[in-house]
């Protein structure tokens, strides 16, 4: 089952997996799945030496330099594809600033597509 797939059935309780606490609070083991990937997903189109233990998923993007204007570009690229979303600039550089944000929508958009 594809991490769409376990959101959902986490989301509507037939997980029969236990939860486990994010970083930011509250939000089941598949959301520190797609962190991970996140983590990954940075780590590949980083310029910096970066390892996926070091990145820190509540801090912003840019300021840890984490990614630039030009890394940034390939990261959401590769979001965007796996994740099939869409990421606008105003919103990588706004509320989207950290993985746990990004993280957050993605999870958000699991669950309006269940809904549907």
């Amino acid at each position: 089952m594809g991490w769409l797939g376990k959101v959902k059935q986490a989301l509507a309780g037939g997980s029969s997996e236990p939860r486990a606490a994010s970083p930011s609070g509250g939000a089941p083991a598949e959301r520190v799945a797609i962190l991970d990937e996140l983590r990954a997903m940075v780590v590949s189109c980083s310029a910096a030496p970066l390892t996926p233990e070091v990145l820190d998923a509540d801090g912003d993007l840019f300021e840890l330099g984490y990614v630039d204007s030009v890394t940034a570009a390939s990261f959401v690229d590769q979001v965007e594809r796996r994740f099939g979303v869409t990421i606008s600039d105003s919103e990588l550089v706004g509320r989207l600033h950290s993985l746990a944000a990004i993280a957050d929508r993605l999870a958000q958009d699991a669950l309006r597509t269940g809904s549907r």
